[in-house]
């Protein structure tokens, strides 16, 4: 089965737990949103690959494999030198941030250092 139809699947799933969440009032309301967002962006997230692939263009290959991979490294080693560096000012008493403030500022950084990265190896034209 190709991984664009499990994610069809899965998000019709979660969209429809997520109308039976409401319907009986089983859990919070902030819940079944998340349910119900989760869902459309999995359904979403099928839509364009389908879009993508009808025209029989490769969304993948060696080479967009191996960016994606140094990419994605490269994004993982920038998270942990800001965990540490956080962890020390913390520790210093330079900083006083809690786990609420950092995790939105990992989260951003790794996709915006995972975006850079690929963006900079696929212009640049090769992967070593």
């Amino acid at each position: 089965m190709r991984k664009d139809m499990i994610a069809v699947g899965a998000g019709i799933g979660l969209v429809l737990i997520s109308a039976v969440m409401d319907i009986l009032d089983m859990v919070d309301t902030y819940l079944t949103t998340m349910v119900l967002v989760s869902g459309a962006v999995l359904l979403v997230i099928a839509m364009v690959r389908r879009a993508l692939a009808k025209g029989g263009d490769v969304i993948r290959d060696e080479r967009t494999n191996a960016i994606h991979n140094r990419a994605m490294a490269f994004s993982w080693w920038i998270a942990y030198m800001t965990l540490l560096t956080a962890y020390l000012l913390h520790h210093y008493g330079v900083i006083a941030l809690s786990v609420e403030g950092f995790v939105p500022i990992m989260f951003f950084g790794m996709l915006l250092t995972y975006w850079i990265t690929r963006s900079h190896l696929s212009y640049k034209g090769d992967v070593v």
